[in-house]
């Protein structure tokens, strides 16, 4: 089994206790002992998969969430690239938000921000929110957590419902099991 550890949008040096936010991610971490970390800063996808490999994806800006504004610029042409191919995981950051969903058999997972939620203004968690990946044959399974708000709440800043930008805003970062199906390549 392989078991990584990631979070998303930490934004250390622009909100208060972002100290307390780096231990709070360091105790989890040493807490789950993953095998690797992954913060989702900026990164590309790739230009070309390995079609002979199961591979995993990491972004900072959404490939599936198309809500007007977000995501990366041509994603329909990027996940054209993962047609045929053994994409395990694609998981990103940057919406602030918790989403997952499933395109063509390829699963797409939002890691919430680290620190807050955005609408007109920050709207701070009380925890450092992070998941946990692991990967156990063909079965991967995300183990996120729960948070609250520190003060106030996405009601207070008058926002109706708790979606924005085509994402959920809880502050939380959901747990999934994902049973992967054979490839016929394995």
């Amino acid at each position: 089994m392989i078991c990584f550890f990631a979070f998303s949008d930490l934004h250390h040096g622009e909100v208060e206790n972002d100290g307390r936010r780096v231990a709070e991610l360091t105790a989890r971490a040493r807490e789950l002992r993953p095998d690797f970390m992954i913060s989702l800063g900026d990164l590309c996808p790739p230009e070309e998969l390995d079609c002979g490999k199961s591979c995993m994806v990491f972004s900072h800006h959404s490939l599936i969430n198309d809500f007007p504004g977000r995501g990366v610029c041509g994603q329909a042409g990027v996940r054209e690239r993962f047609r045929g191919r053994d994409v395990l995981l694609c998981m990103n950051g940057n919406d602030h938000g918790d989403d997952f969903r499933v395109a063509e058999g390829v699963p797409y997972y939002l890691v919430n921000s680290a620190s807050y939620m955005w609408y007109e203004s920050i709207v701070r968690y009380k925890n450092a929110l992070s998941v946990c990946v692991e990967i156990d044959g063909r079965e991967l399974r995300i183990l996120g957590m729960e948070s609250g708000y520190i003060t106030e709440t996405p009601e207070d800043e008058k926002l109706g419902e708790r979606i924005w930008n085509g994402v959920g805003i809880e502050p939380r970062t959901s747990s999934y099991t994902i049973k992967r199906q054979k490839t016929g390549k394995e």
